[in-house]
């Protein structure tokens, strides 16, 4: 890229104001400045090109401006991220310690998942009377596997699917009963 003698007094002018925070105005400290400036790289300037050359100045300097605050922002918003992605992975959640009563039940369910049961009510049968319900509705207020399925089918199925997931344990099979 070739550099004129006009572009090249420009970046003159332009390399001692880099950084100030003004608008450049000629009415401001800052714009006497840039209008001094102008007229020692160039003297023999007519006063339009003297104002042409001031404009075009002002315009670099406010670029210059945008790209230091664009520069300053995308800082922040990796600073951010950086910030975001240390506190999602120290957020490891652990498992808490299970009860005795829902490790007597899960073993319990993977016994009888063996013998392969086609529904959620031979599952039942075989738990009741062999261990005691969970603290969960409908098996709580039931006070039993069975009593607590035929008060809400649906709620005891929700229950136990939810628990037979948990487990790792195969689907029941699929078709009519």
């Amino acid at each position: 890229m070739q550099v004129t003698k006009q572009k090249l007094r420009e970046i003159m002018v332009l390399s001692g104001l880099q950084g100030v925070q003004d608008d450049f105005e000629d009415d401001s400290i800052f714009g006497r400045l840039l209008q001094k400036r102008v007229k020692a790289f160039n003297p023999s300037a007519s006063p339009e090109e003297l104002d042409r050359i001031k404009e075009r100045c002002r315009e670099e300097l406010k670029l210059d401006c945008l790209r230091q605050t664009i520069a300053q922002v995308d800082e922040t918003r990796r600073r951010l991220e950086e910030i975001h992605t240390k506190q999602s992975t120290s957020r490891i959640s652990r498992p808490g310690k299970r009860s005795s009563k829902y490790e007597a039940i899960d073993d319990a369910l993977q016994a009888i998942a063996a013998a392969k049961p086609k529904s959620h009510r031979e599952v039942f049968e075989q738990l009741d009377g062999r261990i005691h319900p969970p603290n969960a509705e409908p098996f709580a207020s039931a006070r039993g596997w069975m009593a607590g399925f035929k008060r809400n089918p649906a709620r005891a199925a929700q229950w136990l699917s939810k628990r037979w997931a948990a487990l790792g344990l195969p689907t029941f099979p699929r078709g009519p009963k």
